[in-house]
């Protein structure tokens, strides 16, 4: 099976990218799914400020003659949970339909963690979230939290940086990980043999996996994310959040895609519009430089800047090159 990863930072054009290609694998015939790698995308009723291009993957099925399917998009309610766990689960299924429809396999996405799980699943992807325990665990101090990893997984602790050691989300699913596997212990073994399996039931080494990067100039992408601010508060955004602020099992992690907490601060009169806006442009770009952080640790990505000179349609077009399609692949 041929599968395609396009990845890089935020505003770069990547579904734009997959729905060229698409188009141009279904022209000689070939069945096409698309597979969303982005984490707040998954969440129906988050159209708006998550940045769905819903009405192009739309159109892009509707024209497809039943040859376009699109995966990874309004899986679950903003009241569910929805975790890399959870997202590889849903991936295998996703992988087999490919596999048994010989369907060429896009998957697109900036979430750098659920890429990677993708084809190099952690050993804690099978651990999902313990609900009981992240209720006791959120009244506790960045301080306390700090203090009850390092007593419970000293390793752990030690091996994360200065930003994720003070990072209470962070600091919380290394307790909860360390809570449910415990250290040295047969689960350990059990769990560590269980991620195993998981990566060989994703893809095959007989599987052709190709990466391809878009990114741009810093000033380019600044200009870019401003845009987008601004056109989704014109689409909506503001009407979004104050209807998803209704849903009391709105969940801490549909809620933390970058604009909601900009835009509740808004809503509870805080600071101005203006102020929510440039907040929310500031932390896209600071998503941006983690993004890039991420990615650039992969020396299989090739990348690309998408530009008047070398077009989304020239970029397409040199992908395609690197999988010759067959006669009776086409078909």
């Amino acid at each position: 099976m041929n599968v395609l990863f396009i990845v890089g930072p935020t505003a770069t054009g990547k579904t734009a990218l997959a729905l060229e290609f698409a188009s141009l694998l279904i022209a000689q015939g070939k069945r096409v799914y698309l597979l969303s790698a982005d984490s707040k995308q998954a969440y129906s009723e988050q159209d708006i400020v998550t940045g769905k291009d819903k009405e192009s993957l739309q159109s892009a099925v509707e024209k497809s003659d039943g040859k376009f399917s699109l995966f990874g998009i309004d899986v679950v309610k903003p009241h569910e949970e929805w975790s890399v766990a959870h997202f590889l689960t849903y991936v295998r299924m996703v992988v087999e339909s490919a596999r048994a429809d010989d369907a060429f396999l896009i998957v697109v996405g900036g979430t750098g963690m659920y890429v990677d799980a993708v084809v190099n699943p952690p050993q804690t992807a099978s651990i999902v979230r313990d609900e009981k325990l992240r209720a006791l665990l959120e009244t506790k101090s960045v301080d306390e939290l700090r203090q009850e990893l390092k007593v419970i997984d000293p390793l752990k602790f030690d091996s994360m940086n200065e930003s994720d050691s003070r990072n209470p989300r962070r600091l919380i699913r290394a307790i909860e990980v360390a809570t449910h596997m415990g250290k040295g212990t047969p689960l350990r073994l059990s769990l560590a043999g269980q991620a195993g399996d998981v990566v060989q039931r994703v893809f095959l080494q007989s599987d052709c996996l190709s990466w391809v990067g878009l990114d741009l100039p810093d000033d380019e992408l600044k200009k870019r994310i401003a845009q987008r601010v601004e056109e989704r508060i014109q689409q909506g955004a503001i009407e979004e959040t104050k209807t998803l602020l209704n849903d009391r099992g709105w969940t801490r992690e549909a809620r933390s895609a970058i604009g909601y907490e900009e835009l509740i601060g808004y809503l509870f009169h805080k600071y101005s519009l203006e102020t929510a806006k440039e907040m929310w442009a500031t932390n896209e770009l600071a998503y941006v430089k983690r993004q890039r952080t991420w990615f650039k640790r992969h020396s299989a990505i090739n990348w690309y800047s998408p530009t008047t000179e070398t077009p989304i349609q020239k970029i397409a077009a040199s992908i395609l090159d690197q999988f010759p399609l067959t006669s009776s692949e086409g078909n």
